[in-house]
Parts: structure tokens; sequence; C-alpha cells
């Protein structure tokens, strides 16, 4: 049951009974009737009135619950997190995000775009992402790279809903620089390994711990996995 309709429960009880009440008092002679009808109909209407009141408790703890969560989230998460409404202008941003670009006030960033705080290539990738939101109502990952902090950020955007029609977007944003430098430096030293077995004029090979095979030069697959010498079929090891 939606939850307008149970808090309009009782209204509509109260309702009945003066109507009740009323017609009892037109029609009904006996007193003794009169007052276990009125009971009967009070009874109710205590009752529906004490289930108003748990869903109402149930419901204040349920969104007190939400909004502690939520700011702290706002306070303390450390990656970027950015509401937008559905024409894509900022509406919220959390301290990490204010902190980041020196906003002062939320009211600050109201009404501004992605654009008015990163680089425009960078913008058009992110806003090109939070329209696939906004038109299809699906979660969009991404990344991208703005080159003029030289910064990696990964993202997620995700549809604000009411019912089922589309609101807004939220964005978590993350720094992901260093993880890029990491697989930068790690994509350069394979490389650089590579290149050196790739060039030695002999078998070469590396593998694990378990003695799998990982990478070796022309020469030593054939090597590895059947024994047979590169310069001389005929011999097997």
């Amino acid at each position: 049951m939606r939850i307008k309709e149970r808090i309009l429960q009782p209204v509509l009880f109260g309702a009945f009974l003066i109507i009740v009440l009323t017609a009892i008092d037109l029609n009904i002679p006996h007193l003794i009737l009169k007052l276990s009808v009125a009971i009967l109909i009070l009874s109710g209407l205590l009752i529906s009135w004490f289930e108003k009141k748990k869903m109402l408790d149930e419901l204040t703890h349920k969104y007190e619950d939400m909004s502690v969560l939520m700011e702290n989230m706002y306070k303390y998460y450390p990656d970027f997190i950015v509401c937008k409404n559905k024409d894509l202008k900022f509406t919220l941003c959390n301290n990490a995000f204010k902190q980041a670009f020196k906003i002062n006030k939320l009211k600050d960033i109201k009404d501004k775009e992605i654009s008015d705080f990163i680089d425009k290539e960078s913008a058009d990738i992110v806003l090109k992402q939070d329209k696939i939101v906004i038109e299809h109502g699906e979660i969009a990952k991404f990344k991208f790279h703005s080159k003029e902090s030289d910064i990696y950020y990964d993202c997620l955007s995700v549809p604000l809903k009411k019912g089922k029609n589309i609101k807004g977007v939220a964005t978590l944003i993350k720094d992901v620089t260093e993880e890029e430098y990491l697989k930068e430096q790690l994509n350069e030293s394979y490389s650089q390994v590579a290149s050196v077995i790739n060039n030695l004029p002999m078998v070469a090979y590396i593998t694990d711990i378990k003695g799998n095979y990982l990478m070796g030069n022309q020469q030593s697959y054939k090597f590895y996995t059947e024994g047979i010498d590169p310069e001389n079929s005929t011999i097997r090891y």
C-alpha cells in the first residue's frame, strides 16, 4: 500500500465515523446499541491511529538514518560527489569537491556546469556520459584525463529518479592518477624486458614461481613446451 493512502486512512475513517454516528442518532433508538457501535468504530479509529503512528515512526527513523548517512558521505567521503539536475546544472557537491576547487559556499556551485571546473575536452566527455544517463536511465562508468591539471579520473554516474521520472544525475569522481602512472611504469618496464628478451641471440623466457610460461623470445616457446632446440630440431631436451 502506498504511503499517502496509509496516512489518509485515519482521516477517511474519521469522516466515516461522523457519518455513521449521525445515522445512528437519526435511525436507531436504542442507547446500548448506539454505544456498542460507537465503541467498535472508536476502537477501529484507535487501531488505525496507532498503525499510522508506527508507520510514521518507521519512516522517521529510516529517513533520519539516510540523512545521517548522506551527511557523513558529503562531509568525509574522500572522492568527489556531485549532483546535477536534468539540465546538468550543479545542485550539490561534497566537501572534497569544494576543497579541491576552492568553493566557499554551496550556493556558489548552483547552476554551474562541469565545464566551469575542468577543461572543455574533459567536460565534453562527462557531459556526453551524463546525457546517456538522463536519456536511458542507466549507470555510466567512464574515465577521462584532465590535461590541464594532468589528473586521471575514474567516474560513475547514476540517475536520480523520483518514481519513473529521472530528475538528475549523481556522479562519483575518483582521482586515479597514481594508479595510472603505476600502470604506465609497469607497461614501460614490461616493454623494456620484452625488448631485451626478444633481441637475445639465444633461447630466453620467463616463468612464474609455479613454472608457468609467461613470456619469451621467438625461439623459446617450442623449447619450453616441447624441448626442441631451435638451432637443431633433431635435438630434444
